[in-house]
């Protein structure tokens, strides 16, 4: 980070760049580790709380999505506090690449205005971009990877009960969020039907950690084991409550209210780490 405010310190002494034209302001090294926090500009915390509200996101649950601590969305917006590096993350959870932090949605947005200062501009963008993790030769077209492609398996239905019938096809893959990197056998898949809103809308990609243990409050995919061999695997998006006796109580939104479910049918729980709705 010290990299990152020399260089646009650097930028702006040149007469490049001025450094809230990026959307931040160094304040000073840290306290820790040498970490530099930086002030976010209005525009920069605009940005990000209007895609959150415009996504249905909540500032804790994109915290931890991002793999980052829970009040790390709520300091950035309410406070202003956030280092450009943690933003990037953020915007990889919400579907961004890392130049949407700065305002631009795509390359040719740099370059719009022409002439040298926006080839200059384009340059420091890139090196900012390159000092904070970002790939030697970025894209300014993809999110930053946290690892392989996500796999997201298909969904053939979903019943009236909120039970979803999966093909076990792969139908597509998408980029890895932060919470899902070096984790094995993750993925992701669509929410079909409305049990779940408003928590969770129809179309929506869950991504899903299939080693987590579950706790109460957590959503879930369970997973049941088909009735007869060969049948097309089924299963549930719902809130995990808690164990009791024999069965597995589940909660859901739509209509509000718990259901059972006989442990022997269960396959598996996997915990929902986080959403998409594009």
């Amino acid at each position: 980070m010290k990299k990152l405010a020399r260089l646009a310190h650097s930028e702006r002494d040149k007469g490049h760049l001025p450094i809230m034209s990026m959307g931040i302001c160094h304040i000073g090294d840290g306290q820790k580790g040498g970490h530099s926090p930086t002030m976010l500009d209005n525009a920069v915390r605009r940005r990000l709380e209007e895609e959150m509200l415009a996504q249905g996101r909540e500032m804790k649950e994109l915290s931890l999505a991002a793999g980052l601590g829970e009040t790390y969305v709520r300091d950035a917006l309410k406070r202003g506090r956030g280092k450009l590096e943690n933003l990037v993350k953020v915007a990889a959870v919400l579907g961004k690449p890392p130049e949407w932090i700065l305002g631009f949605t795509h390359v040719s947005d740099v370059h719009a205005s022409g002439g040298n200062a926006q080839t200059r501009k384009d340059a420091v963008i890139r090196n900012v971009l390159q000092h904070i993790g970002g790939p030697k030769e970025l894209s300014f077209d993809t999110a930053p990877a946290y690892g392989p492609p996500l796999d997201v398996i298909g969904v053939v239905k979903g019943g009236d009960d909120g039970r979803l019938v999966y093909n076990g096809q792969v139908i597509e893959t998408i980029p890895r969020p932060p919470i899902l990197e070096n984790v094995e056998d993750a993925y992701a898949t669509y929410v079909a039907g409305d049990s779940m809103r408003p928590r969770f809308k129809e179309g929506e990609k869950v991504w899903v950690h299939p080693h987590r243990p579950a706790r109460r409050g957590d959503d879930v995919v369970v997973q049941l084991y088909p009735e007869q061999e060969g049948d097309a695997p089924e299963g549930y998006i719902k809130e995990f409550v808690r164990y009791s006796g024999s069965k597995l109580v589940l909660y859901q939104h739509n209509p509000k209210g718990e259901i059972e479910i006989d442990r022997k049918l269960v396959k598996s729980i996997h915990v929902i780490v986080g959403s998409l709705f594009a």
